[in-house]
């Protein structure tokens, strides 16, 4: 049996170094080892994310995404179809199913970073859902940036910094490791 009570922790794992979403899929590994359910939504990717086909195939995953996430000219303002999937995930997120112990929001940080002034959600959004999300949810979240009226509504913090990296070189992504 699962003692709830110990969990409901936020966290934010962000910057612009390569290794947000392993270290939040390395939670969802150990949440799992350990016989918790787990829910997992990726705001600003899709299903071609090479870290989800297996966990989809576990019974304890509940996976959501509406679909690819169209990156295109998204700095000049949002699309239709790039805010109606921000906006469905943040839907999923707000009516997690209650036996949910981590909820782990990959990209959802970057949500209010584009739109050219017009996101689909804000920061003060993020910090309402934290503020109000059920008390032994597990909650954690990922992006480039983290400002500080979110820092501190979080209880970790972790800042995931570039100091080199292989595209400097040219290298492209390359399958099992970057993407």
């Amino acid at each position: 049996m699962i003692n709830n009570d110990i969990y409901g922790y936020v966290h934010a794992i962000y910057g612009n170094g390569k290794g947000k979403t392993t270290s939040g899929i390395g939670l969802v590994h150990r949440a799992l080892g350990y016989g918790l359910k787990v829910g997992i939504v990726q705001f600003m990717k899709g299903e071609k994310s090479n870290e989800i086909p297996e966990l989809k195939q576990n019974s304890s995953v509940i996976y959501y995404s509406p679909g690819e996430f169209d990156w295109a000219f998204i700095e000049k303002g949002l699309t239709d179809k790039q805010r109606n999937h921000s906006l469905s995930c943040l839907n999923f997120v707000l009516n997690i199913p209650c036996d949910v112990n981590l909820l782990f929001c990959d990209e959802m940080l970057n949500v209010p970073l584009f739109g050219n002034g017009n996101p689909a959600f804000n920061y003060k959004d993020i910090i309402n859902m934290v503020k109000n999300k059920r008390k032994n949810l597990e909650f954690v979240m990922t992006g480039l940036k983290c400002p500080n009226e979110v820092l501190d509504v979080v209880d970790y913090a972790q800042e995931i910094k570039m100091i080199k990296h292989v595209f400097e070189k040219g290298i492209i992504a390359r399958p099992g490791i970057e993407i």
